[in-house]
């Protein structure tokens, strides 16, 4: 039982770090290539299937991971090019707000 822990561990670290490499090489943003590399270690070639590997701790593991990824990208902003930004932002804290709130009190 712990060696296919470790086998299922050894190929998400092999997967993400080779996506990552990947990633790099070409240039690209490594969640582009993260996430179907991911789908493809779970759902698709059944390597890894992170019900049997996490049980009950697979949302706060999940967690932890989306807490770090939205971490790393905040850390890699960088606003010096971001003139015309501030149109799309205002729009989407203004006119978002409205349509949001709308569409959950028709929903509610």
């Amino acid at each position: 039982m712990h060696d296919g822990i470790a086998v299922a561990i050894a190929v998400i670290a092999v997967v993400g770090v080779g996506a990552q490499w990947l990633a790099s090489a070409l240039r690209v943003p490594s969640v582009l290539l993260l996430l179907p590399a991911g789908v493809l270690a779970g759902p698709v070639s059944g390597l890894v299937d992170p019900d049997e590997l996490f049980g009950d701790a697979l949302f706060a593991v999940v967690a932890v991971a989306v807490g770090l990824v939205l971490f790393e990208g905040g850390t890699s902003l960088r606003l010096a090019g971001s003139g015309g930004l501030r149109r799309a932002v205002s729009g989407l804290v203004t006119v978002g707000v409205v349509v949001t709130l709308a569409a959950g009190g028709v929903a509610a």
